[in-house]
């Protein structure tokens, strides 16, 4: 039984017992009432015919007088008496044919009032006459029929007087009932009401009170099991809701028990991972942190907790503590920082640092992400040195002897003969070959370094393309090979010295892999911010499989151009376009040849990534 239905019980059942109750009174005190109107009848029915009796025997008497006056005004004035007695019986014989309408006695009655009527119909004839002794004879007529009336009225009060007492016992019965009856429904009522608030209180509240126990033992993380003698049984709406419930916590630790397996594994995996993980708190204090932060830091989980990272980390130039708030509210935007992390026995450990997000609890933290970099730092160090030994150790010595081998061609040592010049020219290309192979090595390692520093002024991006081809017009003219130029009237802010750098590098591979005899063509397009530059030759193109790597390190656009130079001149090209926040790329023409574009911002770059000397 659900409790819709459980509630109209309570309503119905009480309801239909007091319609029922009420309607039995009624009908009851409405028989009663009858019994008591048709007892007041009876009584007045005796009244009654009492008073007609009496009325007769007056009405004999007046009779009587009126025959025997003899004095006229005396024997007219007990005439009227009699007509006016006659009249106030009639009077009563219809009112009492009123009365003992319908009743059982309205036979006997009838009959009574027919042999009251002869009679006094006879006196109102006969009062007016002389003849005494007809008088005399008319009385003595009806003294038998007053005789039979009287005892024919005798009887039926008697029967009426059996029925009043029968009347009078049916309604003192009936008032009894009514007055046990509403006494018991009385009673009924309230224990029916008792019988239902028990009912209630046993099939609802008190399953309630169960399932709230339920509840409650659930809310303080307690196990809501109950004995079985208070499982909720049944199909009502408690019921579904208590099998939902139990479901719900069935789940809940199926959930909870995946969820600590999660932990478990997050927590293996945190701890073994090899990197510093620390997660910091609303203030951006550390919260918590893996094994290997506390292995980088020789701190424990409890003494870095509260502690703010900044306190941690070292500038790498100057070794004061630095502010991580910035790199903490861009997190996400994949924005690194390399500094010293000074651990509990004061060393100072370099690092690369990088701040993420993480959700905790629903909650987002802040999660930076420490990395040992001594190894890679100790590299650069290395590569610094290498490079520097490069530079001043092996590229010196090279000019030094480009410049010997330049004097003893122009005769510093005695006239060469053929052969001699043939060899000093070879040794010369040979030591040009190293010398720029040296030169774009140190350049492009440098720009990946960020040893450059962009110095951006207005300049005409026509100008740039002239001095551009001046500085290749000799290498043009040798192999007789034109180069045209088509770039409308625009300026842009760039480094000029560094696009002039790229430009000649484009032109330079552009008549390295050209035939004589052709057209090289520079074209510029612009564009609503920024300029699109095309180097178009038509040379042999690019090998397919080399357009997407050509602009990579020591990559060639075929295998057989090792020798023609050191592939790092398109990889320098795209260093310094993407400083300026451009973009290159390459591609083959329809016609044979390829064509080496780029783009460039006309207001700038504006990224924050500059290159410093």
């Amino acid at each position: 039984m659900t409790l819709a239905h459980k509630a109209l019980l309570l309503l119905i059942l009480p309801l239909v017992f007091d319609l029922t109750l009420v309607i039995t009174l009624s009908w009851l005190s409405a028989h009663a009432d009858e019994q008591a109107a048709d007892l007041t009848r009876s009584r007045l029915v005796a009244a009654q015919t009492s008073a007609i009796i009496r009325n007769v025997f007056e009405e004999v008497g007046l009779f009587t007088n009126a025959v025997v006056q003899s004095d006229p005004r005396l024997k007219s004035w007990q005439e009227n008496l009699l007509k006016l007695k006659n009249q106030e019986l009639d009077q009563e014989l219809a009112e009492f044919e009123r009365l003992v309408h319908g009743s059982s006695l309205q036979d006997s009655y009838s009959e009574c009032i027919a042999t009251v009527r002869t009679i006094t119909s006879s006196f109102e004839e006969k009062s007016s006459g002389d003849n005494l002794l007809a008088a005399v004879k008319l009385v003595r007529r009806f003294q038998p029929q007053i005789n039979a009336l009287t005892t024919q009225v005798d009887k039926v009060n008697e029967k009426e007087a059996a029925r009043i007492e029968l009347l009078s016992k049916n309604e003192s019965r009936l008032r009894h009932i009514i007055q046990i009856l509403g006494t018991f429904g009385c009673l009924a009522n309230i224990s029916l009401s008792v019988a239902l608030s028990l009912y209630f209180n046993k099939s609802t509240v008190n399953r309630l009170k169960i399932l709230m126990r339920k509840i409650v033992l659930w809310s303080r993380n307690e196990s809501p099991n109950l004995p079985a003698s208070q499982r909720l049984e049944g199909s009502d709406e408690i019921a579904q809701l208590d099998r939902a419930f139990e479901e719900m916590v069935t789940l809940r630790g199926e959930m909870e028990s995946e969820l600590r397996e999660r932990e478990k594994r997050y927590s293996m995996v945190v701890n073994t991972i090899p990197v510093g993980l620390v997660t910091l708190d609303e203030a951006n204090k550390i919260d918590s942190s893996n094994v290997a932060m506390q292995t980088l830091t020789g701190y424990s989980a409890a003494e870095m907790f509260g502690l703010s990272l900044s306190d941690l980390l070292q500038d790498v130039a100057t070794l004061n503590k630095i502010n991580i708030d910035k790199l903490i509210a861009n997190r996400g935007s994949g924005r690194r920082l390399e500094c010293f992390l000074q651990s509990k026995l004061d060393q100072a450990l370099p690092v690369d640092v990088i701040c993420q997000e993480i959700v905790l609890a629903g909650i987002q933290r802040p999660l930076v992400v420490i990395s040992d970099i001594s190894e890679r730092y100790e590299l650069d160090e290395f590569k610094k040195d290498f490079f520097n030994m490069i530079s001043h150790d092996i590229r010196s010595p090279l000019t030094s002897l480009q410049a010997a081998l330049d004097q003893l061609r122009r005769g510093a040592g005695g006239q060469l003969n053929d052969q001699g010049s043939s060899l000093v020219n070879r040794a010369d290309r040979n030591l040009s070959l190293a010398l720029s192979l040296i030169t774009d090595f140190l350049d492009l390692e440098r720009i990946e370094a960020s040893g450059f520093k962009l110095s951006l002024r207005d300049v005409e991006a026509k100008s740039l393309l002239l001095r551009a081809v001046d500085i290749v017009d000799d290498l043009a003219q040798r192999q007789r090979t034109q180069i045209d130029v088509v770039c409308p009237q625009v300026s842009l802010k760039v480094d000029a010295d560094r696009i002039i750098q790229v430009l000649v590098n484009l032109l330079s591979n552009a008549l390295k892999f050209s035939q004589h005899d052709t057209v090289i063509r520079v074209v510029v397009q612009e564009h609503v911010s920024s300029l699109l530059f095309s180097v178009i030759d038509q040379g042999r193109g690019i090998a397919t499989d080399k357009i997407d790597t050509v602009f990579l390190k020591f990559q060639q656009s075929h295998l057989s151009d090792a020798a023609h130079g050191t592939g790092l001149g398109l990889a320098i090209c795209k260093a310094l376009v993407t400083a300026h926040d451009g973009e290159i790329g390459a591609m083959n023409n329809n016609g044979g040849g390829s064509t080496i574009w780029f783009t460039l911002p006309k207001a700038g770059p504006q990224s924050k990534q500059t290159l410093e000397n």
